[in-house]
């Protein structure tokens, strides 16, 4: 194997140093059982330049995409950092799966837009080509969250603003949301292991953005988060308490609430309902029920206060045991809030 380039280096070293100075405060009540799965030395995997490549199909992202390939939800065993790939071209069962949702997610939103947003590049996903293009499952489903959220903005594409993304995976969400709104940033809170992928992956995606991690942020005093801040910003879950009061725009959270323990949840929506502006948007998609260790985590009994006016609710498209919520927030009470509209579910 080539020596790794300097930028390549120089990118994992960023890496390892956000990872170690998160881990040396780490609030491991943030780490529900369900993501206990990181090996103890997570910064030798960093360190292996080798790894990052096909990220999507070694291990690494396990559990971070929706697959057909239950190997991709389990992580590498403790004796080695990381799998040999999964085979990347799926079989002509899953293919047929991909080009029906594929045709049903075009007729609501076109195939243009899939194609721009869907990246099947980076980390060499399993994919199935269909007529000229190289389908996923994860991209499709993240494409349609994608434009429900555009559809639904309360600013314009091209207007500065914050995106919050609560736990978002290897990046795949953020990185559509700057493509859609190039002019934000996108703030991502997650686990310092997560965070460690999601800067890999943006930083392949986006070569040229102005990425700040917990590091910088830390050495530049934790500055006032402002759209001209940075084009992403990724940060150890706690650091909502860094967040100033109605600055974000948006905030999304996607299938990661619902692998929360209830004291977490909470911690987050206290910082949601402070840091969101007035008519600020909240895109909350979460099973019905899961169970998290001994705790049942039921999304209709997510700590709304009574400043939300429900804009959507609905069961999930091709996943109908995921609930879709998208919410405004309201400077005063709201006639019906959410503990009243979602009453009814399960």
């Amino acid at each position: 194997m080539s020596a790794p380039s300097s930028g390549l280096r120089e990118l994992l070293g960023e890496m390892r140093a956000d990872f170690l100075a998160a881990r040396d405060v780490y609030d491991r009540r943030h780490k529900s059982g369900h993501w206990d799965v990181f090996r103890p030395d997570f910064e030798r995997l960093i360190d292996l330049p080798e790894a990052w490549p096909d990220f999507r199909r070694n291990g690494i992202a396990a559990g971070m995409q929706t697959s057909f390939d239950k190997r991709l939800m389990d992580p590498p065993s403790e004796m080695v950092p990381f799998r040999e790939p999964a085979p990347q071209r799926l079989g002509s069962e899953d293919g047929r799966q991909l080009e029906g949702l594929f045709r049903a997610l075009a007729a609501m939103i076109g195939e243009d837009l899939i194609d721009a947003l869907c990246d099947t590049e980076v980390g060499h996903p399993q994919v199935y080509p269909f007529e000229g293009r190289q389908l996923n499952l994860n991209e499709l489903l993240l494409s349609y969250h994608a434009w429900q959220v555009a559809r639904f903005s309360s600013k314009g594409r091209d207007l500065p603003q914050v995106i919050v993304e609560i736990g978002g995976g290897y990046g795949s969400l953020a990185a559509k949301m700057k493509q859609l709104f190039p002019a934000a940033l996108v703030l991502l809170l997650d686990l310092p292991e997560v965070n460690a992928i999601q800067s890999w992956y943006l930083a392949q995606r986006f070569p040229d953005a102005r990425r700040m991690g917990y590091v910088r942020f830390l050495e530049e005093g934790k500055p006032r988060i402002t759209p001209d801040l940075a084009d992403f910003l990724v940060l150890p879950g706690w650091c909502m308490e860094d967040l100033g009061e109605d600055l974000v725009d948006l905030v999304l959270n996607l299938r990661s609430m619902m692998e929360m323990r209830r004291e977490i949840i909470a911690f987050y929506f206290a910082g949601i309902q402070r840091v969101l502006r007035p008519s600020g948007r909240f895109y909350c998609v979460n099973r019905y029920q899961k169970r998290v260790g001994e705790e049942l985590s039921t999304i209709k009994n997510y700590p709304f206060d009574g400043h939300w006016q429900i804009l959507l609710s609905q069961a999930c498209w091709a996943q109908s045991h995921i609930h879709e919520l998208l919410l405004e927030r309201r400077a005063e009470d709201v006639e019906f809030p959410p503990s009243f509209v979602l009453a009814s579910l399960p």
